[in-house]
């Protein structure tokens, strides 16, 4: 994989990192009562959005290839899969419920994470 690959990689886990770590901070936006993000918190989906932010220019830009390669079936699916998760994690933000949030956040990074490899795998060929 080239370097690009692994810099916006290491932003994203980097950033999902943070976001795991316990943080005791007050909350800069509220989101509902139990959800809201701290100045760490920002910090880490700033470093998590510029690598996502990234990785889906790289997708957009092999779309016809990984179509190509994947088939219109299993893209549909991941992209269902995609929208399906993101529906969860605000559902989940919206309503204070970590299994919604968690699920789709689950979701969403298989399909992400599929897509993003096989963008990668297609420049490569």
């Amino acid at each position: 994989m080239p370097r690009s690959f692994w810099i916006a990689i290491s932003l994203l886990v980097i950033g999902f990192i943070l976001l795991l770590l316990p943080d005791k901070g007050e909350a800069i936006i509220a989101l509902n009562t139990t959800h809201g993000p701290s100045l760490m918190d920002l910090i880490a989906l700033g470093l998590f959005a510029i690598g996502w932010i990234w990785v889906m220019t790289k997708v957009i830009l092999s779309w016809k290839k990984i179509s190509m390669t994947l088939g219109s079936s299993k893209l549909f699916l991941l992209l269902l899969i995609y929208v399906v998760g993101i529906f969860l994690i605000i559902v989940g933000l919206r309503i204070g419920n970590d299994f919604f949030l968690w699920t789709g956040i689950i979701l969403s990074a298989f399909s992400n994470g599929v897509l993003i490899l096989q963008a990668y795998r297609t420049s490569l060929n």
